[in-house]
């Protein structure tokens, strides 16, 4: 059975340094650099990609620092969502989108909600269903105000336009290539699980109306400890979870097809 492990960026601090999984080894490294969000802005994907992906340190600084953070965002949003007319290749959108997730996680607190979560996901994955999925999100967000559930189902809905590229780019004939979809990631697991939580939290948003009043209206009721009440959008994550719509030209959430392997128990 496959581990379940933090994301990069969430490796322990040893010794008071920042540490780094660099293939099999660990190293120290320096206090993470103050980042600029202009400077962020005028680097290219392939080198965010390598920092995110090899220097937890980056990640690390962060968290500290949204704008830095959505500067990020944005220079790898903007490859992955331009695809195919970009002229880019698939595994470029992969590998961004991605990386995109990993930060995302690992400078907010979806990372924590991802790793808290694993039970949910696979009691959702094992029983896919529309209440499931509502008996997720609610068990998920248990305890916090409106505002971090807010604050956290932002960051689940921008990641879910990740995989949604993701999807596209590993699309072939009527379905989604996992092996495309996962690429050279080591984390197949963590990806997986992120992957059902933040098509969960898409679909939900998407029921209620979608954008960012749909987002405060959803995280309302799970701040009083409501079900939320699912609809069409969340229909479509069961049935893809189940295996009756891994059709990724009929079903926006077809790649969850994938992750049923990984996260089931």
């Amino acid at each position: 059975m496959m581990r379940f492990v933090p994301y990069l960026p969430a490796l322990l601090l040893l010794s008071g340094c920042a540490q780094i999984f660099d293939g099999n080894a660990f190293k120290a490294v320096d206090t993470p650099p103050t980042l600029s969000a202009s400077t962020i802005k005028a680097e290219s994907d392939s080198t965010l990609v390598t920092q995110i992906t090899s220097d937890s340190s980056f990640i690390t600084s962060l968290k500290s620092n949204p704008d830095a953070l959505s500067a990020v965002q944005g220079v790898l949003s903007n490859v992955y969502s331009n695809y195919p007319a970009n002229g880019v290749s698939a595994t470029t959108v992969v590998t961004d989108a991605q990386a995109y997730i990993t930060a995302t996680s690992g400078a907010t607190a979806a990372g924590t909600v991802v790793t808290s979560a694993l039970s949910q996901a696979q009691t959702l994955v094992n029983n896919p269903s529309a209440s499931s999925a509502a008996t997720a999100l609610t068990n998920m967000f248990a305890g916090q105000t409106a505002d971090q559930i807010v604050a956290t189902l932002t960051q689940f809905e921008n990641m879910s336009g990740a995989f949604s590229a993701m999807q596209t780019a590993a699309t072939s004939g009527n379905t989604v290539n996992s092996t495309t979809f996962y690429g050279s990631t080591s984390s197949k697991l963590n990806l997986a699980v992120t992957a059902a939580l933040a098509a969960s939290v898409n679909a939900f948003v998407a029921d209620y109306g979608g954008g960012s009043s749909a987002i405060a209206t959803l995280a309302g009721q799970l701040a009083k400890g409501n079900t939320p009440t699912p609809g069409n959008n969340v229909n479509a994550v069961a049935a893809a979870l189940s295996g009756t719509g891994s059709d990724p030209n009929t079903n926006n959430y077809a790649y969850l097809a994938t992750v049923k392997s990984l996260v089931k128990t």
